[in-house]
């Protein structure tokens, strides 16, 4: 049902959508831009890794990075438009972003302008203020989660997110995320903080 390589779904179909081109991949799934067969509209799909599918806890945690980014209404917030099945195997999809990501636009020795630092960090905290206020804090924030959408920033991949029902749940959540753009008491196992350390390690 999967070839060896993410890129062997390319021009097959996914439930309602056409895989148009393999994108890249994460630590959870494989990402594909596609067309909605019947809309003709072109969207992002992520597919869980099909070699992890039979974990029921990653399972689970890449659901909850689904219903996570879908109950997230924001313009600075990646939106989730449907979750499906392919073969067993659990897939979400989303708006799709043409522009790529901060890293994209912004290589590693980059020297970015002040006004369009100020413009990304307004733009990343006011996602992740909004993230907090619905008890979801991202845990994974660094350039390549950052997309360049039409009217401004997008975050995305909340795969490692963790919900926050209390200040105590916050304080037991284990250590996750990008080691280089990890808040200090992320080692610790503690929550992230608003900082957008991100942007001083372009």
């Amino acid at each position: 049902m999967f070839g060896r390589h993410p890129q062997d779904l390319v021009k097959k179909r996914i439930g309602d959508y056409y895989v148009e081109r393999y994108i890249r991949s994460g630590s959870f799934g494989h990402v594909y831009e596609v067309i909605h067969y019947l809309l003709r509209t072109k969207f992002a799909l992520k597919l869980m890794r099909p070699e992890l599918f039979n974990d029921i806890r990653l399972v689970a945690e890449f659901q909850q990075e689904a219903e996570t980014i879908a109950k997230l209404r924001h313009p600075n917030i990646l939106n989730a438009i449907a979750m499906d099945f392919y073969n067993k195997v659990p897939f979400f999809v989303t708006e799709f972003v043409e522009n790529g990501n901060m890293r994209d636009i912004h290589p590693h020795g980059t020297r970015v302008p002040m006004d369009s630092v100020v413009m990304y960090v307004e733009q990343i905290a006011g996602a992740l203020q909004y993230a907090h206020t619905n008890k979801v804090v991202h845990r994974d924030l660094k350039p390549e989660n950052v997309l360049f959408g039409e009217y401004g920033l997008l975050l995305t991949d909340f795969g490692i997110a963790a919900t926050a029902h209390s200040k105590k749940s916050l304080s037991i959540q284990a250590a996750a995320g990008t080691p280089q753009y990890m808040a200090p008491e992320q080692f610790d196992g503690l929550a992230q903080t608003l900082a957008i350390n991100m942007l001083l390690l372009l």
